[in-house]
């Protein structure tokens, strides 16, 4: 497990740095492109980030590992980012609280955030680039609630209190729904082929 935590908080420190990068530049668009570098950067490194892991694997005591590592990563670079680049501690805090505004919209915004990477993710294994770039830029454009990301903004900030605890909690919560949405589809669909196949073959 040590090397799962690990690789899960180079994960968090990789988002955060792609974090940096997207509060680095005025343009959303570009900002977006930027930012898609830090799951490239995952992807390549084969780091561990929740948002990815949890599309492919329903075993709790990894994911948790995981998530506990990516969010000391974020969080860890968040703050040193929020003391060696102050002037992007307003332009994180306008974000988060935007994205405390919320309210019941997080539980979609989580789980089509992690819908989206559960596709960059399969464009990436199946050596397609452009497509974990678009959907990275594609969530981040449409405002779309990525946990860890968000964990490295909240450092940034500094923006802590029951209300944005329980945000940042929820965001975990929404993210693993939707790769548990993901996950339990493709178990469905491959039972559901495997027993066309076999019912073909008796035929």
């Amino acid at each position: 497990m040590i090397l799962t935590f690990w690789k899960a908080f180079n994960a968090g420190l990789i988002i955060g740095l792609g974090g940096t990068c997207f509060l680095a530049i005025d343009n959303k668009i570009i900002g977006a492109l930027m930012f898609s570098v830090g799951l490239l950067t995952i992807c390549v490194t084969d780091q561990y980030l929740f948002t990815g892991k949890c599309s492919y694997t329903n075993d709790a005591k990894y994911l948790l590992t995981v998530i506990l590592g990516n969010i000391i990563g974020a969080t860890w670079t968040g703050r040193c980012i929020g003391i060696i680049k102050p002037e992007f501690v307003d332009k994180a805090t306008e974000m988060c609280q935007v994205k405390l505004g919320e309210s019941y919209r997080i539980i979609f915004l989580a789980i089509f955030c992690n819908i989206l990477i559960y596709f960059a993710v399969e464009g990436y294994k199946k050596g397609q680039t452009i497509l974990l770039i678009m959907c990275v830029m594609a969530f981040i454009l449409c405002g779309f609630e990525h946990s860890i990301a968000n964990m490295f903004y909240f450092a940034v900030a500094r923006k802590y209190s029951v209300y944005s605890i329980l945000y940042l909690v929820g965001n975990v919560a929404f993210n693993w729904l939707g790769g548990l949405a993901v996950f339990y589809g493709k178990k469905y669909y491959e039972r559901k082929e495997h027993g066309l196949s076999g019912f073909r073959k008796n035929r």
